[in-house]
């Protein structure tokens, strides 16, 4: 399976190509109010691989306003971006909420999300939770489940990761697929010159081979 993200938007560009030989520490983020998740993978593109580096949740104290909880959200975030040093960063956007103000509070995550990375000088890229979905598990509708199941086995982890982590993985390895394979849809959004399409479907298959995961 691989990645197709029409969604996809740059914030800031910063394009490699498969013939770039150094590893790409890529750092995955779902964001919540309430939890947020984040993932680490490195993407090695002379081998075409991707491994795993580290995952977690933050956990923000829904009893406090949301305005602290976004404080510790930012300030928690900032500290794992200068400790990894992650090359480059995916969000997932925000999805269809329960109501306008649900939507509204999550919308203030992600912003604060944006912020605390942007800050930091590390490019960011959108991908919309059906394009990732699609991605890892052939469906858009998937379930929170079936993409920690799939994160699990492709990236051979020892247990399954908290659902909120395995999202932000699941962020991270679309990402990587669209660096080794940028639609045109990506490339025509930067100044970039246009590249061909490939079939991501079958470079991440490729890659799950390589790993000798297939």
């Amino acid at each position: 399976m691989g990645l197709n993200p029409s969604c996809g938007s740059r914030c800031a560009v910063q394009k490699m190509t498969v013939h770039e030989h150094t590893e790409k520490i890529i750092m995955g983020i779902d964001p919540g109010s309430q939890k947020t998740g984040w993932g680490l993978i490195s993407l090695c593109p002379r081998r075409r691989t991707i491994t795993h580096v580290d995952n977690g949740v933050i956990m923000l104290d829904k009893d406090e306003p949301l305005v602290e909880r976004l404080v510790d959200l930012s300030a928690t975030l900032s500290r794992l971006v200068k400790k990894y040093r992650p090359h480059e960063a995916a969000v997932e956007d925000v999805f269809l909420a329960k109501s306008a103000k649900s939507a509204l509070i999550l919308g203030q995550a992600r912003g604060a999300v944006l912020a605390s990375v942007g800050l930091c000088g590390v490019p960011l890229t959108s991908y919309s939770s059906t394009r990732v979905k699609s991605v890892v598990t052939g469906q858009g509708k998937a379930q929170k489940d079936q993409v920690a199941l799939w994160v699990c086995q492709h990236l051979g982890l020892p247990e399954v990761p908290f659902e909120d982590a395995a999202d932000a993985l699941a962020v991270s390895i679309a990402h990587a697929l669209s660096l080794l394979s940028p639609t045109p849809e990506q490339v025509s959004s930067t100044t970039s010159p246009r590249k061909k399409k490939g079939n991501s479907r079958r470079s991440l298959a490729a890659l799950a081979r390589q790993q000798g995961k297939l």
